[in-house]
């Protein structure tokens, strides 16, 4: 996020349909963007999902927008915007990785 950027939020989405907020920034700003880490590693169950949800404030309220009546557009430039949720993610040094994009096999009722 940019300049616009006002708030955002993490959750985990778990098989079972409970979530779990697991990073909230309620006042984003663009000149503090840092990296978040879990002060203990996070194991994620197979099925679950990660929500990112972020907020802008394209108004004349929000000191940093640079013209609240310019059109916004999707751009790497401070003055258009983007919001890219991201993060990282460790597996087991015995797995191999591209069994995690792999489509599991039925299984046959024989």
């Amino acid at each position: 996020m940019h300049l616009r950027g006002k708030a955002f939020e993490y959750r985990l989405v778990y098989p079972t349909g409970e979530r779990e907020v697991i990073l909230k920034v309620p006042g984003y700003r663009f000149d503090w963007q840092l990296w978040y880490e879990f002060a203990e590693p996070k194991v994620i169950p197979k099925g679950a999902k990660m929500e990112v949800t972020g907020w802008f404030d394209n108004s004349a309220n929000n000191k940093f927008n640079p013209d609240p009546a310019n059109e916004v557009r999707w751009g790497e430039q401070s003055w258009e915007e983007m919001m890219m949720g991201f993060f990282d993610a460790a597996i087991d040094v015995r797995m191999n990785p591209a069994d995690l994009f792999r489509p599991k096999k039925a299984k046959s009722d024989d």
